[in-house]
């Protein structure tokens, strides 16, 4: 694996991705309900030498999201997962920060 920080790297802590509760837009290629079942992905997201962060995803949740970005903007995270999607992650979205 490569070092932390690395674009090929997968990520493992939830420190790592941007949550909710951070003002950040966070991209993702999907989820799955294991780290198993997310490999395949991870393994896609490493060839596209995109940055990686596996998370789960929420308090309670044994689904597992697949995180390649963080943004403050909206436009950008949108045009990002767009790219993503004609580059082939079908499932690539935008989850919106958590409005207080």
């Amino acid at each position: 694996m490569s070092s932390p920080g690395s674009p090929s790297s997968a990520h493992q802590s939830p420190e790592a991705g941007a949550t909710k509760s951070s003002g950040l837009y966070r991209v993702i290629v999907g989820r799955r309900d294991s780290r198993e079942a997310a490999d395949s992905l991870v393994e896609q997201a490493k060839a596209a030498q995109l940055d990686i962060w596996v998370t789960k995803a929420g308090p309670g949740s044994n689904q597992v999201v697949v995180q390649v970005g963080a943004f403050r903007s909206r436009k950008n995270a949108y045009a990002f997962a767009e790219d993503l999607r004609r580059r082939g992650f079908s499932e690539a979205e935008v989850i919106e920060p958590a409005s207080n």
